[in-house]
């Protein structure tokens, strides 16, 4: 065994590191290694993430989200209110949210002196139903009736004819019928003028009432009122009710009494 001697296999390789490091140019190459390693890094710094710049987008974006809500939100709340007048949005006081329509403020009585208006002449059908307040009906025939039902005596028509000398030519009438709210005022105008307007008076105070007629020129028309603000007849001697027919042009046609 001889000490000392290399094996051929490390002997190569030993070799064939020499050979390397003695190539020509081989320092030249580590040296650009070592350039291109320092561009490649040169524009990339490497320090702390950009915190600030990411919390003042990540506020942009928070934004956006709560305003894009709250569009979606009032379109919501518009179409709701739409149908009901009333929305409660969650995590919000009801007392807050919760829309009340307002209710109609009743009409208070006329002072005295004042005027209340029924509308103008009204043509009815012949046996044509109206209502004409505290539960009373009348309706007009084309025999010249004038008809009135009591609701006390819903069995019982109380019907007036007109044209057969009930009713003079160029007067009106008047009927009443007490009730504990009110008082039904109605009658018959007969004559050739055309009735416009029915008005009752007492005690300074003055109710219009509604004219009813039938199509055509039947030669008469009819009136009625409910009213609580008029004395009935007979209740008070002093409190009596005067009834005024007009034409069109503001022209009296007749009175009661």
């Amino acid at each position: 065994m001889i000490h000392g001697d290399r094996s051929p296999d490390r002997a190569s390789a030993g070799e064939a590191d020499r050979s390397w490091g003695e190539r020509p140019g081989w320092e030249e190459d580590e040296r650009t290694g070592w350039a291109l390693r320092e561009a490649l890094t040169a524009d990339l710094p490497v320090g702390p993430p950009p915190l600030r710049e990411m919390l003042v987008r990540g506020r942009v974006v928070r934004r956006r989200r709560r305003a894009l809500l709250g569009v979606v939100v009032g379109a919501s709340a518009a179409l709701v209110l739409g149908f009901t007048g009333t929305l409660v949005l969650s995590g919000q006081d009801p007392a807050e949210s919760v829309v009340v329509p307002a209710a109609p403020a009743s009409s208070p009585p006329p002072p005295a002196g004042e005027e209340t208006s029924a509308g103008l002449p009204r043509v009815v059908r012949p046996g044509e139903r109206i209502e004409a307040g505290g539960g009373f009906l009348v309706w007009l025939t084309a025999q010249d009736e004038h008809v009135i039902v009591d609701p006390e005596m819903p069995e019982l028509e109380q019907g007036r004819k007109i044209t057969d000398g009930n009713v003079p030519e160029d007067t009106i009438g008047l009927r009443s019928f007490a009730r504990p709210d009110g008082t039904l005022f109605t009658g018959a105008y007969r004559g050739d003028g055309d009735l416009h307007r029915v008005t009752l008076a007492s005690q300074g105070v003055t109710v219009e009432a509604q004219v009813i007629t039938l199509p055509g020129a039947p030669g008469w028309a009819a009136y009625h009122v409910y009213s609580d603000q008029l004395p009935p007849p007979g209740t008070d001697p002093d409190a009596r009710v005067t009834v005024t027919a007009y034409a069109a042009d503001g022209s009296v046609l007749a009175t009661f009494p």
